[in-house]
């Protein structure tokens, strides 16, 4: 059975679109982000860390997807590495205020490539 829902999960990553990649890897970093939170509150600060460091590997991962030559690469670079140092501060500090920064910032791209990603498939079903 549960070799079975790892196979269908692989399958599933591996048909996704890019739009539909990225919007998971932010749903990703939101999930790790407030559980974060939650476990910073309840002092259970294993699985806090554990969730700061997955959201942690999915910013690096969405950084290195970024290509440089794009103006607005340089930016989303900027932006990532804003989030990659908060996130390491919440996780010397055991403070939740660093992820509540940054968390409307990473909603807010999160809409913003959700968006693009519609205008780009109406476009592309429009040609």
């Amino acid at each position: 059975m549960n070799n079975a829902y790892l196979n269908y999960q692989s399958q599933s990553i591996q048909t996704m679109t890019q739009g539909e990649m990225i919007n998971a890897l932010f749903e990703g970093l939101i999930k790790n982000c407030n559980f974060a939170i939650a476990y910073m509150e309840s002092k259970n600060y294993a699985s806090c860390h554990m969730s700061i460091v997955k959201a942690q590997d999915i910013v690096l991962y969405l950084a290195s997807t970024l290509n440089p030559k794009i103006e607005v690469s340089q930016n989303l670079f900027s932006m990532y590495d804003y989030f990659g140092a908060q996130l390491v501060d919440a996780n010397v500090k055991k403070e939740p205020s660093y992820i509540q920064t940054i968390l409307p910032m990473i909603e807010e791209l999160k809409q913003t490539f959700s968006q693009a990603d519609r205008i780009s498939r109406a476009n592309n079903a429009s040609k």
